[in-house]
């Protein structure tokens, strides 16, 4: 716990106390939070992890999330930094990206962004779609969830 940080000899100013200064803020887990440090008082929340980011960004960032599987090979899961799970409800544009013509598309994002407008189009219009507005009647969902009710 007594390392520095390793300078070449020279005239480099606050350079060495400030890195030494980052070296023990990151050995006690602190850094991550004296960077997002919000100066608002009345704004509990700060999940804008930009400035941890941008510190870690590079070889070190890559470093960390290769030790924690969490590289991009792994779709459907959306990893976030901090104790939050992610955006789990984006996985189904994780999904489509993974399909070919949208992953090696250059507008994959296009397409992508269509696909989940079309389905939430179907997805809202379902009661008035004359074919699939009969799906639930023939499935009988229905019975299972108001099984209460229908047994007496």
């Amino acid at each position: 716990m007594n390392e520095k940080v390793q300078i070449v000899n020279g005239d480099y100013g606050p350079l060495p106390v400030m890195m030494n200064g980052l070296l023990l803020l990151g050995k006690s887990g602190l850094l991550e939070g004296a960077l997002q440090k919000n100066e608002s008082p009345y704004d509990f929340y700060n999940l804008n992890y930009t400035k941890p980011l941008l510190l870690f960004q590079g070889k070190v960032y890559h470093s960390v999330a290769k030790s924690l599987n969490m590289l991009g090979e792994d779709w459907g899961i959306s990893n976030e930094t901090g104790n939050y799970p992610g955006a789990w409800w984006l996985w189904p544009y994780t999904f489509f990206y993974q399909i070919p013509p949208m992953s090696t598309s250059p507008n994959g994002d296009l397409e992508v962004g269509l696909i989940m407008i079309g389905l939430f189009l179907v997805l809202l219009f379902l009661p008035v779609i004359p074919i699939l507005n009969k799906i639930p009647k023939w499935v009988k969902v229905y019975r299972i969830i108001w099984r209460d009710w229908y047994k007496r």
